[in-house]
């Protein structure tokens, strides 16, 4: 299925990126809430396709820095595996998009 970029969610993602990065209860109540699986729904949409844009591009970075800051939790990164949040990285990281940092 797919979404329509705004920059709403740009705006949001940032937001999140902060508040996960400042505070671990944020992010064990991040993970309560299956916010993991949320964000690794987030990126998986790119396995295939770029960001059309800057505005898209700078809002995928900030969804994997909150990924990555929500990760630092124990509970979190267990999330991360039953999720084959691993499996998706190494998808995104063979995929011939720019996602990955290429």
């Amino acid at each position: 299925q797919k979404q329509e970029f705004d920059s709403n969610k740009q705006y949001a993602s940032e937001i999140l990126a902060i508040l996960l990065q400042s505070s671990a209860k944020n992010q064990l109540k991040f993970g309560e809430k299956n916010g993991v699986e949320l964000l690794l729904r987030a990126v998986a949409q790119y396995r295939k396709k770029e960001p059309e844009n800057e505005d898209e591009a700078e809002t995928v970075e900030n969804v994997f820095d909150a990924l990555c800051s929500s990760l630092l939790t124990e509970e979190n990164k267990k999330e991360f595996l039953i999720a084959e949040g691993v499996e998706l990285m190494i998808i995104l990281l063979k995929a011939k998009t720019k996602v990955h940092g290429g």
